[in-house]
């Protein structure tokens, strides 16, 4: 009688399938930080209304949204992929469970919220300007603090570190983006395959 174990094969993940996660995960965490906004348009419009903007909104309201925004944002990013149970593993969102990857640190430790935080908030939504619901209320906020446009550096800022991750991903040996880098993470590749004993 032939007996059966399962092996995990571990290979980087490829960057259309991490794009398709990323889509993915970008409008489940941009349509769960809306709720809020949402709330909060439609108790100062006294009207059920679905308007993604804040600075139509008091300071003080778009400043508690963003907050609540955030919050949303770390829990999709750095506190859900910390979860194990029997359909997701450690480093899994709900992209990249549907992509069959997850994030996991170079070193083999698991991971843990102090990394997810760096590599997502800081490394993917403060320096490379996912254009998240969340990205769009951080540059709101940060214009009616300034009274200046804001914009247009914010952008160019993303778009010189997302050319430079997309560098590192190219020719890098373990195709590490740049949030990975400075994360010390990895995207791989998490698939079973029975074999034969």
């Amino acid at each position: 009688m032939k007996k059966t174990k399962t092996i995990i094969q571990i290979s980087s993940a490829s960057l259309t399938r991490r794009f398709m996660a990323f889509i993915i995960d970008w409008y489940f965490s941009s349509m769960f930080a809306l709720i809020p906004v949402v709330i909060a348009q439609s108790i100062m419009g006294n009207d059920l209304v679905i308007l993604n903007r804040i600075d139509t909104l008091p300071f003080g309201w778009a400043m508690t949204v963003t907050i609540c925004a955030l919050i949303i944002y770390v829990l999709y990013f750095c506190v859900i992929p910390l979860r194990s149970n029997s359909r997701f593993t450690p480093g899994m969102t709900i992209g990249r469970k549907l992509l069959n990857i997850k994030v996991v640190r170079t070193d083999n430790k698991p991971l843990t919220f102090e990394i997810l935080f760096i590599r997502d908030f800081i490394g993917v939504l403060i320096l490379q300007g996912v254009i998240t619901s969340v990205n769009i209320y951080i540059m709101s906020i940060t214009q009616m603090i300034t009274q200046a446009d804001v914009v247009p550096y914010f952008q160019s800022v993303y778009y010189i570190v997302v050319f430079a991750s997309t560098l590192f991903f190219l020719f890098g040996r373990q195709k590490q983006t740049f949030h990975d880098l400075i994360s010390h993470t990895r995207m791989i590749s998490h698939e079973q395959t029975p074999l034969s004993k």
